[in-house]
């Protein structure tokens, strides 16, 4: 079975200590000190056949506006929505493209399915109309986020 999730490049700032943040987190103190103050890039993240995996989504955000639980843009974001909707929409095809691999070829391979999910994150499978309009979609929102930028 693969597990498809997501997590961030460069979460914290350069230089602190995890063990300071799990002790922050296990207390429920905020993490907000110690986030990479500049946009992180989400990965979709996964194991198969034992080989951890992770291919860039192409979108990134502030590490201050992700919730890590709930694998989510916060509703702070400007653009929480449509990002929201993109990573749900590509993970849903991910998984269905995935299960439809492992039914075809039970003897895959962990790169087979990196090839899949660069695939589908480049536009070179399309499973349903849905997704090239959430490409369109998140191209039109980056240019309003730099808009809404701009005006603020």
């Amino acid at each position: 079975m693969i597990t498809i999730y997501y997590c961030r490049d460069q979460t914290y700032k350069k230089g602190v200590n995890l063990a300071l943040i799990k002790e922050y987190e296990r207390m429920g103190k905020p993490l907000d000190e110690f986030y990479n103050e500049n946009k992180t890039a989400i990965y979709i993240c996964w194991t198969a056949r034992g080989k951890y995996n992770k291919v860039n989504s192409k979108i990134k955000v502030f590490s201050k506006l992700w919730e890590e639980k709930a694998q989510r843009v916060k509703k702070q974001h400007p653009l929480s929505l449509e990002i929201n909707h993109r990573l749900t929409q590509l993970k849903a095809d991910i998984e269905k493209s995935v299960l439809t691999l492992i039914a075809r070829n039970p003897d895959y391979m962990s790169d087979d399915v990196k090839d899949l999910v660069e695939q589908l994150i480049n536009g070179k499978i399309n499973h349903s109309k849905q997704i090239t309009f959430g490409v369109h979609l998140i191209c039109i929102s980056l240019k309003r986020e730099n808009f809404v930028k701009r005006v603020l």
